[in-house]
This record gives structure tokens, C-alpha cells and sequence, in this order.
């Protein structure tokens, strides 16, 4: 029997349009072989070992020999939550039910099935003005509803998901601009000095804008996967409306392909060795195809093999965005501080600090590869604090930023060191923050 409960009562007649299953594992019992009547849309498997039906306004009766059985519903009719799955034995016209849910009845030789009712719930959003709350509904404000309840079962239920705003951690450090200045003592009442240096943080978030190009290093092609869901744009987010209804139980992970796109990339090792001697292995992409992705979280494969998470937080300024595949253990950087000399400059009456730094990048990857490394000089805010570079073997910089990039291939087992050196000079009277 199937019934239909609301509100702790149960309906007088049967509940229609709910899809049950009755399945045994018992060798000696095949579905096909039995008698029964009532339901629609009886349908035995192939095997015999299950018979489905669609509740009917009469009940559905199915002669049963002994032996161990299992009850499901599949789909309930709308409005309804489906019963837990319930276990029970047939013994000699005896039925006694082995599962401790409550939504499944034994009376003698009847089963019956009830469905909890949903609670029909109104969300009405109201502007406050004055002490007084708006006549209107309040447009535009975007509403979350969670539970705190980790044993509810969802049975086709519709999911849209939405792009969030996680930290993840473990991405392609920025090198920002490190600016030098005179030092400014700040005066406060009792007539001290307070030390106004500022350090420089290491945020972790991508950085990269070369142009997107597949070269003799560059590796086969990414694929993220888009076919389970309708995306939409809105203002802020990316909104993924998911395809059908779905059944998530309590406890339960569900792995939804939302996107699906192949994505000409370009694979180069990164490293910053100033904030972090590490190398990243990274696949450079066109921020334009990724930018349905953009400020939300991705499982990255690597030819089919987990490589771990990182969240999309793309400058959709840029033109390229390097997605981080990792760290690259067959890779080591070292920098090394060669010199740090200051000396008076007598004829100028200045300062002078002279800077020297070593890079060195050794590959132990088994083919040839592309590598970008970044370091960064100084950038003067005053224009009697002067920066002149000595040296950057080749490097490419940025005036604006100070950031220098060098791109070179190394082979199989080889090695490459560049140099950077240049000079900080400033008025001999005076202290400088850098």
C-alpha cells in the first residue's frame, strides 16, 4: 500500500504516481515466475530479480515465497519526499520488516509505504525605511537558503550552482612592485619617532600577460568538461542551471560535468624566486576562453591524473592567465644575494647601495621545456632616490613596476643562471624606505 502523510496524517486512499521497486538477492527467486495485480507500468528485469511498478489508486499484491527482499521508491509524485530503502523477510506467510525507518508499516501480510509531504515554505524580502517596511517586495537581493541538517536525503530536486569567492591557496605568487622612497619619520606628541617601513607581502594569485602560443614545449591541450548544465552571466557570477532533477542522500558526493571545453594552452615552468624558490608548472590560456570560469574553484587534470585545486581568480584585464598545474619538483631555483655594498658618493653627496643577485634554474624534466622567471628592482617615488640597473642578463622589464621577466627553453639535465644588478643612490643626509 502507498499513502501519502502531511502533517502526521496519513491519506485515506492511496497515494498515485510514485514509482516503487521490489528486488530480491535470493538465488531461488525470479519476479517473472510470480503472480500479481494492481499497479501500472509492471515491468520485470532482465535478470528477474526486481519488479518495478507505478502506484494506482488500488494496491499492488504480489504472491511472495520466503526469503529476503528489498522495497524502493525511485520517484515520488510531486510534493513528496521517497521512503528510505527498507529491508524485510517473508517466512512462512510471516513478514517482519529488518530496517528501523519509520515511513515503512508492516500490519500481517501488508507493506505500507508513506511519503512526508513537502513544506510548501514563502520567502517574502521587505525594505525597512523609517521603522516602517515597504507594501512591495524588495527587488535584487540575492537570497541563500542552507541547512545545518547533515541526514537529509534530496530526491529530484532541480540545482543551480553559482561561481563563489573561495581562498584556495597553492597558486603562482605575484611579485608586486617594491617602491623606494626618502624616509619620513613620523612625529607623534611625546616628540618620538615611529619606524615607517613597510613590507612587501606575497599574495597568492596568478600572474601573466604574453601572448597565448603553442611552442615546441607546449604539452597536449586541457580539457575542462561542459555538458550537464545552461550557463548564464549575471553581473557578478556565473550561474550553472543543472540539467534534469537530481538525487543527492545524505552524506553523499555528487560529481556534476558542468563545462566541457578544449582550450589551446601553452605549458611553461614559473617561478618568483624572490617570494618562493619553488617552480610552477603552468598552462597559459587565452582569458577569454576561460572567462565562464572566472572566480570560482577547478578540479585540474593533468593527462587524466588529479593534480589538485585552484581557484580561477583571473584579471579579466589581461589578455593571457597562467592556471597552475602545481609545483614541478623536477625543477630547482635557487637565488643568491652575490653583493650588498654601501659606500659614499663624495662628489654628489649621496649614498650608494650596490645590489647583486644570482638566479639559477636547473632542469631535471625530461624534455626540453619553456621557463619564465620573474625578480624585480626597485621603483623610485622621489626624485632624489635614483635606481640605475647594471645588469640584467637580457632581462625584460617593466618600468612601471620594476618587474623583470627572462623566457629561455633549457634541454634534458642542463641549467641556466641570469644576473641582476643595479644600484640604489640617495642624498648622504637622509634614510630611505625600500
Amino acid at each position: 500500500s502507498k499513502k501519502g502523510m502531511t502533517g502526521g496524517q496519513a491519506s485515506t486512499g492511496e497515494l498515485t504516481g510514485a514509482t516503487m521497486v521490489l528486488s530480491t538477492t535470493d538465488a531461488n527467486i525470479n519476479f517473472g515466475d510470480l503472480t500479481h495485480t494492481g499497479g501500472s507500468s509492471v515491468t520485470v528485469s532482465a535478470d528477474g530479480k526486481s519488479i518495478s511498478w507505478k502506484t494506482t489508486s488500488e494496491q499492488f499484491e504480489i504472491g511472495l515465497p520466503n526469503g529476503d527482499y528489498k522495497l524502493t521508491e525511485t520517484v515520488a509524485p510531486d510534493g513528496y519526499n521517497v521512503i528510505t530503502d527498507t529491508e524485510f523477510t517473508v517466512s512462512d506467510g510471516t513478514v517482519t520488516k529488518s530496517t528501523s525507518n519509520t515511513d515503512v508499516t508492516v500490519s500481517g501480510t501488508v507493506i505500507t509505504a508513506f511519503d512526508k509531504a513537502l513544506t510548501d515554505v514563502s520567502f517574502s524580502k521587505k525594505e525597512m525605511t523609517g521603522g516602517q517596511a515597504s507594501t512591495g517586495e524588495l527587488a535584487g537581493a540575492t537570497m541563500k537558503l542552507s541547512t545545518t541538517t547533515s541526514n537529509v536525503d534530496f530526491s529530484k530536486i532541480a540545482l543551480t550552482l553559482y561561481t563563489g569567492n573561495p581562498s584556495i591557496s597553492g597558486t603562482i605568487p605575484t611579485l608586486y612592485p617594491q617602491y623606494v622612497d626618502i624616509y619620513q619619520p613620523r612625529v607623534y606628541a611625546s616628540g618620538r619617532a615611529a619606524n615607517s617601513f613597510m613590507s612587501m607581502k606575497a599574495m597568492a594569485a596568478p600572474m601573466a600577460d604574453e601572448e597565448c602560443a603553442e611552442t615546441e614545449a607546449a604539452a597536449d591541450y586541457d580539457e575542462v568538461y561542459q555538458d550537464m548544465a545552461d550557463v548564464s552571466k549575471g553581473d557578478t557570477m556565473v550561474q550553472y542551471e543543472l540539467k534534469g532533477a537530481w538525487d543527492i542522500k545524505k552524506n553523499e558526493t555528487v560529481m556534476v560535468d558542468i563545462s566541457s571545453k578544449v582550450i589551446s594552452c601553452r605549458y611553461h615552468d614559473v617561478t618568483v624566486p624572490k617570494l618562493d624558490d619553488s617552480a610552477y608548472l603552468a598552462a597559459e590560456v587565452k582569458t577569454a576562453d576561460i572567462e565562464d570560469l572566472i572566480n570560482s574553484e577547478a578540479s585540474v587534470y593533468q593527462k587524466g591524473a588529479y593534480v589538485g585545486k585552484v581557484y580561477l581568480e583571473v584579471d579579466a584585464t589581461k589578455e593571457t592567465y597562467n592556471l597552475s598545474l602545481g609545483k614541478d619538483e623536477n625543477v630547482k631555483v635557487t637565488r643568491k644575494q652575490v653583493k650588498k655594498h654601501t659606500s659614499n658618493v663624495l662628489l654628489k653627496g649621496q649614498k650608494k647601495t650596490e645590489y647583486q643577485y644570482e638566479i639559477k634554474v636547473v632542469s631535471h624534466k625530461p624534455r626540453k621545456s619553456l621557463f619564465t622567471v620573474y625578480d624585480q628592482i626597485p621603483v623610485s617615488q622621489n626624485k632624489s632616490v635614483s635606481v640605475d640597473i647594471r645588469e640584467t642578463s637580457k632581462g625584460e622589464l617593466k618600468e612601471e613596476t620594476g618587474q623583470i621577466k627572462w623566457e629561455f627553453e633549457l634541454e634534458p639535465s642542463s641549467e641556466r643562471t641570469v644576473n641582476l644588478a643595479y644600484d640604489v643612490a640617495w642624498p648622504k643626509d637622509k634614510n630611505i624606505n625600500i
